[in-house]
């Protein structure tokens, strides 16, 4: 029931998403790149807040919400320390995340973190003897990297032989190699 904008710092050409969004009449807008678009379009439409995610997303919105000013929180998916140019970046993340309120996915990321960051763990922990709901189909959306588990998935297939499985991926190419047991089951 809330309305969301979506915006993007720079037009990188025609993305899924963008069309996405467009089918179900979220507004979208490109700010032109960089800090200073950032800062005019948060003083022109003063949100209520900015949340967002990515290392690029979240150092450009810490930077530039107190400039707006508005409330910024950001969201910290990543724990690997990454290599090269990546590595500056993400370190600069980690940095700057006790300039405002920061959200971690998992007590490894947040221990990692200055300040005092809240932790939103991906999954709700379900009590022993609470009745859980049984479905023959099972989803994985999702990067098929190490962090975001697809191990698990991989598991639970396993454990519902007669499931129809679904996987959405995004990121590394040669996840069948290393998944070849959902691969097999989706191509089967």
């Amino acid at each position: 029931g809330e309305r969301v904008r979506v915006l993007l710092l720079d037009d990188h050409g025609p993305h899924p998403m963008a069309a996405a969004l467009r089918a179900r009449d979220v507004p979208l807008e490109t700010l032109g790149g960089g800090l200073p678009g950032l800062v005019r379009t948060l003083r022109r439409r003063k949100p209520a807040v900015v949340h967002t995610h990515g290392y690029k997303c979240n150092i450009l919105g810490r930077l530039a919400a107190p400039l707006a000013p508005c409330p910024v929180v950001a969201t910290m998916h990543s724990g690997e320390p990454g290599s090269g140019r990546l590595r500056l970046y993400l370190t600069a993340d980690r940095l700057s995340s006790a300039l405002a309120p920061t959200i971690a996915v998992s007590e490894p990321i947040a221990r990692a973190l200055p300040g005092w960051p809240v932790t939103v763990g991906n999954f709700v922990a379900v009590p022993d003897g609470v009745e859980t709901a049984r479905s023959e189909t099972i989803a994985f959306v999702g990067r098929l990297s190490h962090e975001k588990g697809p191990d698990l998935f991989a598991e639970l297939a396993r454990r519902i032989p007669g499931a129809t499985l679904h996987v959405r991926p995004g990121g590394h190419f040669l996840a069948h190699l290393y998944y070849p047991e959902i691969f097999e089951r989706l191509a089967g």
